[in-house]
C-alpha cells in the first residue's frame, strides 16, 4: 500500500496527463480548449471542480480522451470503482489507447482484481510501455501467481528506471527465495529494512528466509527492530 504514496508512482500517475500522438485518440478543437480548462484547475490543485466540469460536460460521453481524464480524475479522488468504469469506456472507443490500459491496470490493482489487471499490464507494455510502475505491478501479478521467474525478470525491469522503490526489492527478494536464492534475498531485504523500518512485513519476511536457512539468531535480530517499535502482531 506505501507504493500509491510513494514519489516514484505519482510522478508517474501525473505524467500520464499528456498526451501522446501515436498512440492516442485525435483530440478535436473543443476537446483540446477543454483540457486546457482542465489543466488550469489541476494546476491550482481543485481535483473536485476538475471533476465536476468533465462530468457535466457534453463531449466527455463521446472522447476517449476526456473520458480517460475524467478517469484519472475519479482515481486520484479515490472512487476506484467509477475510475474502472470511465477506463474502459475510454478503452471501447479507442482499443489501442496505452495510457488507458495502463491506468486501468493500476486501478484493478487497487482492487485487488490481479488478472483483469495483468491483462492489460501486459497490452500496455506492448504498446509500448516502459515505465518502471508498469513493470513493478506485473511483477506483483506474476508473483501472486506464483510465476516466479517471470515475475523476478518483471521487478528487475520495473528497478531500471525506478532503482529506490522498496516495493520491487522486496518482490525481487521474494522471487528469489522461491528460486532457492536465499542469501541474494537477505541481501536485498536488508537494503528495504533500512528504507522502511517502520513496515514490520519486511523484517518478519526477512525473519522467515533465515527460519528457512536454520539462522535462528539472525531471525531473531530481524525481529529486534519491530518489536522494539510494537509493530508485531501477536
Amino acid at each position: 500500500t506505501s507504493y500509491w504514496k510513494d514519489e516514484a508512482f505519482l510522478k508517474s500517475f501525473n505524467g500520464s496527463y499528456r498526451i501522446e500522438a501515436r498512440i492516442e485518440p485525435n483530440v478535436s478543437a473543443e476537446e483540446r480548449g477543454i483540457l486546457v480548462e482542465i489543466q488550469k484547475l489541476m494546476a491550482e490543485d481543485n481535483r473536485i471542480a476538475a471533476l465536476e466540469k468533465l462530468k457535466s460536460n457534453t463531449f466527455t460521453k463521446s472522447s476517449p480522451a476526456l473520458t480517460f481524464n475524467l478517469a484519472n480524475l475519479y482515481f486520484e479522488t479515490g472512487d476506484i470503482k467509477n475510475a474502472i468504469t470511465s477506463y474502459r469506456s475510454a478503452l471501447k472507443e479507442y482499443p489501442s489507447f496505452r495510457r488507458a490500459h495502463r491506468n486501468l491496470a493500476l486501478a484493478l490493482v487497487r482492487e485487488n482484481d490481479l488478472k483483469n489487471a495483468l491483462t492489460h499490464l501486459t497490452e500496455a507494455i506492448q504498446l509500448g510501455d516502459a515505465e518502471g510502475s508498469t513493470y513493478g505491478l506485473l511483477g506483483y501479478c506474476r508473483l501472486s501467481r506464483e510465476e516466479f521467474d517471470s515475475a523476478l525478470q518483471a521487478y528487475r525491469l520495473a528497478q531500471v528506471t525506478e532503482p529506490d522503490v522498496a516495493e520491487w526489492k522486496a518482490g525481487i527478494a521474494q522471487c528469489l527465495q522461491h528460486l532457492d536464492k536465499n542469501t541474494e534475498a537477505i541481501a536485498l531485504l536488508e537494503e528495504v529494512v533500512r528504507q522502511r523500518p517502520l513496515e514490520s512485513s519486511y523484517s518478519i519476511l526477512k525473519a522467515n528466509i533465515h527460519l528457512e536457512l536454520d539462522q535462528l539468531d539472525d531471525a531473531v535480530k530481524a525481529l529486534e527492530l519491530p518489536f522494539r517499535l510494537k509493530l508485531l502482531s501477536p
